[in-house]
This record gives structure tokens, sequence and C-alpha cells, in this order.
């Protein structure tokens, strides 16, 4: 079933595979062009719903080929948890095949080697870019927690306990056709109710908007409530805001596994705090305690203690702190989660789902044949066989092309929606132009993918390509222009920003020399003001002749 779902469902991305990478592909027989095209699909969508990005911006981290080192993609990801995720990737000829244990060996020891600063002879140019960048974020950020995933659309790979335990500072992870097809088949949450009993009484808070509720609860119960529901409810379904077991997240372990120690758990942890739909009154239990009746629960802050806790041999002694809030308002869930420094807190772009223009532009994409997808977890009715584009994504190329602020684009994307979400949506222009330029940028910054140079400094600069094709030939924005009709001169235009951009990278190169960066230049402020400069030169160029 699984197996059949997958080679069904990725046969809808062959359209957005590069056409650099299917004239790779030609050069091959038939039956093999058809085998490299579910491959590279397959990884791509892979990617996508387990680092739940979107398909566009996984094409780009893909280094699969002719020196990889056994590494088919890096996705790097410096938002709430810095994380960086390696794969490899088999695309089976039948479902009962797994990915073997030497792929797996190898693939984990050139990773080791390169976070260890070895780096493996005869590497693609494309990968040596990509540890860089892993070296810059590194650098700036801190060291992340590493996720290492093996994915293939037969079996997930069984027997790795002697890999979790040579690589202990890894999350290893596997996945078979049935793992990565749940992402996509689970179904949209339905309203749930738990039943908790406190240790003691409860106390409350009560103000407009809002009222909270401080409880203790017994460690056991509440991670058996947790995996009885289990994560698709309580938390959000991506793997990386799950931290493994670091420093932090060991320490948290040992105390609720220690007799000893497991009893000054309630005073050293922070506790967990959850939103609601709905309280009913608390009932007493007859021996001072109460029974908590709470609906659609969401584990807003203590995600890392809740799973780490979840993957504990708790002892009996351990208690928790749980606050929990039944919430009316969304602005005051926003409070709530920046102001309790949420480790996974509601996502900024999920409180802006229902927004009145996000809606209607949904609808637009959707009489276009594509799925906005607005909320996390969202997915279109199983009969809409469309291609599925994320809303984060989206904006962030409508802000490199219509903002005019390539850098920015490139920033994190949260950050993207906290900054311009109002500017975007809240002004006075109309729905309809609005959805437009919107779905004007997706065109652009799809047909910037599918033509993919796949050269090294080509997923850094993605965004100020889309921003230098719009700089020279405006009329690209203009609904006149349509994009089906007109290949010629967006290849074209598309040649010439490449050009733009090449001269920028060959003169910063020369400026810099050993300290040149594709990230720190595209991510930097100056990217605008060299293209913006190049333009002006060539237009000058032109109107002289």
């Amino acid at each position: 079933m699984y197996y059949e779902y997958l080679a069904n469902k990725i046969t809808r991305f062959f359209s957005l595979i590069p056409e650099r990478k299917l004239k790779e592909f030609e050069a091959k027989n038939t039956d093999e062009i058809l085998q490299r095209k579910n491959s590279y699909a397959f990884l791509a969508y892979a990617m996508s719903e387990i680092c739940n990005i979107d398909i566009l911006e996984a094409i780009p981290c893909i280094t699969d080929g002719s020196g990889d080192a056994q590494i088919d993609a890096i996705y790097i990801h410096t938002e709430e948890n810095f994380s960086i995720h390696f794969f490899q990737s088999k695309y089976f000829s039948k479902p009962d095949k797994s990915i073997g244990e030497n792929d797996i060996r190898l693939t984990l020891e050139s990773t080791h080697r390169i976070l260890g600063g070895k780096i493996p002879a005869k590497l693609s140019e494309l990968l040596k870019s990509r540890i860089q960048d892993i070296q810059e974020a590194i650098t700036d950020n801190g060291f992340p927690n590493i996720f290492i995933h093996f994915v293939s659309n037969g079996e997930a790979t069984q027997d790795i306990e002697i890999f979790k335990e040579r690589y202990k500072e890894y999350e290893i992870c596997t996945y078979g056709a049935k793992e990565i097809a749940r992402y996509s088949l689970e179904p949209i949450k339905k309203d749930f109710e738990v039943t908790l009993t406190t240790i003691g009484d409860i106390t409350e808070n009560l103000i407009s908007g809002v009222s909270g509720h401080i409880a203790t609860v017994n460690a056991r119960e509440f991670i058996d409530m947790y995996k009885k529901h289990g994560e698709q409810n309580l938390l959000e379904k991506n793997i990386r805001y799950y931290k493994g077991l670091n420093t932090i997240n060991k320490k948290i372990q040992a105390t609720a596994e220690s007799k000893e120690e497991s009893k000054f758990f309630w005073f050293i942890n922070n506790g967990i705090s959850i939103v609601c739909d709905g309280f009913a009154p608390p009932i007493g239990d007859g021996l001072g305690n109460k029974i908590l009746k709470i609906k659609n629960p969401m584990i807003i802050n203590g995600g890392q203690t809740t799973e780490t806790l979840a993957r504990s041999n708790i002892n009996e002694n351990t208690r928790i702190l749980l606050k929990i809030f039944v919430l009316t308002e969304d602005s005051i869930i926003a409070k709530i989660t920046e102001g309790a420094n949420s480790q996974n807190p509601i996502n900024f772009r999920d409180l802006k789902a229902n927004h009145k223009k996000q809606r209607f532009i949904q609808k637009y994409f959707l009489d276009h044949q594509i799925f906005l997808e607005i909320k996390s977890g969202e997915i279109p009715s199983k009969d809409q066989k469309i291609e599925v584009l994320k809303n984060d994504f989206l904006i962030q190329a409508y802000v490199a092309i219509y903002k005019s602020n390539p850098s920015d684009a490139k920033s994190s994307k949260m950050a993207v929606l906290r900054r311009y979400f109002d500017e975007i949506f809240e002004n006075k222009s109309e729905e309809k132009t609005l959805a437009f330029r919107l779905f004007r940028s997706y065109e652009i910054i799809r047909f910037v993918n599918q033509n993919n140079t796949n050269e090294a400094f080509f997923p850094h600069a993605i965004f100020s390509i889309c921003y230098a094709m719009s700089k020279l030939n405006p009329n690209i924005l203009d609904e006149k222009f349509v994009f089906e009709k007109q290949q010629e001169k967006l290849s074209e235009v598309f040649i010439q920003a490449l050009r733009v951009i090449n001269t920028i990278i060959e003169r910063k190169k020369s400026e810099l020399e050993d300290n040149y960066s594709h990230n720190y230049l595209f991510k930097s402020k100056e990217i605008k003001i060299l293209i913006d400069q190049k333009v002006a030169k060539r237009s000058g160029k032109e109107k002289n002749e």
C-alpha cells in the first residue's frame, strides 16, 4: 500500500526536477531515466516531509552525485533549535528492500569525519560548499543537534542499535515507505480529551481572554497520557524540535530516573505549559486531589522535557509542575508562548492561518491547481493530485521580489513572517492584486529552481536571482506577461541575472580571497546594492547602444 502510494505521489514532482538534472538522466537508457527521476523526486519529497520545508526549498539541498561521500542531501536549520540534517536515500524497484548496513556505515563515517573537520578526499564542489555552510553555521550558532536520516521507499532498516551505540552524539533515524507516507496520510487532528489526576489541589487565575491553572502531576501518568495520544496531537509533528540527549536533556533523564534525585525534579525543572480549547470543572477525588478533563491540549513549553521523559525509565517519585491555559484569543497565545521562552512554541505561521486574505489567496492558488499550505500539517483532500506549496517559503520569494529585499528573504522563515506579515496582509491592496503578486512570486522562484545550474553558489543565490530578474525586466511582474507563453524571454532574463550574480561573486572573491563565503554574501544587505549597481550599469549601456 505505502510503496504504491509513494510511487504515485512522487510522479507529480517530476516537473520540479531541474532541467540540468533531467539532461543528466537522459544520457542513460530509458529504464534508468525513470529510476533516476523517481529517486530524485523521492529524496526531495522525503526531505520536505521530514524537515517540514517546501519541496522547492529541499531540491537545492540535494548533493547526490559523483563525489557525494554517501551523503545525498544536507539541510541546515537555524530557526528555533539549530540542527543539521544529513540524508542517505535509496529508491528501490521492490517494496521489501531496505538500506544495507554497509551504506549506513559509510554515510555515518563520512558525516563523522566532516563534523570532526577531517574532510574526505575527492568531494564534489557542491558538497564542499555545503561543508563550508555547516562550518559557518556552527560559528554563528554554536554546535547543532545532528540528525542523520536514512530514507527509502521500501522497509525501514532495522537492527541499527550498534550504530546508535557507536555514534551516540547523533540522532540516527530510519524510514521506509510506511514512515514517509504517514506524514501526508495522517488525518487532520480531531477533537480529543485527556484526563489527569493532580497531586493536591490546583491554583487558578482568571482574566479576560484566558484562564490559567497550576497543578502538580505524576510524571509517569503525564507521559502515559502523552504516549497514548501521541506527538501528532500534543506536539508539532516536526522531528527537528527534539534535541536528542544533549547535556540538558541528559540531566533531565538522570534526575527523573534516580531513586534519590527524582523527588527534586519538581523543584529544578521549569515544568510544562499547555494551552487547550476547554477545561471541565475539576472534580475532587476525595483525597484532596483533582481530576482534570482537558480538551485538545497542546504543549507550548516543555517539549524537550516531555520527549526526554518519554524515552526514560521514570522513577515513581518524579513529579511535574503543569501550567494549563484555556485561551480564546490568538494574541494572548502569542504573548504566553513568547513570554515562556518556549522550546516548541505555537508557530507564528499557524497563529495567522485564519487571516481572511490568506484564505482568499489559498483559494486563488487552488484555482491554479496548487494547494497553498498556510498551517502546519494542512493537506489537500486525497482526491486532489496537485502540488503543495508552503506559504512561508512563498512569502520569502515575495519579499525578495516585491519588497526588493533578497537578503531578508534568505534569513529565517520565522523572521521574515514576523517582520513582513502585517506589511503584506494588512495593507489596503486588493486581495486579487496581492494574490496575483504572490502567485507570480511562486512562478518566478519555480522557474529559477527548474533552471538550477547545480553550482555551489546556487542554493544561496536563489532569492537574489529572483530579485535580479525582476529588476532586469520589470515586465515579468506584469499580469500581461504570461509565463507559459514566454519561456524564451524568461530564459533570456534568467541568463542575464546569472551573469550579474557571477560577476558579483568574482568581484567579492577577488576582494575577500579566503574570507569569501557564498552564504555571507547573499544574506548581507550589500547584495541588493551590488545587484542594483550592475543592473543600472547594464541599463545605461543598453541606452547608449
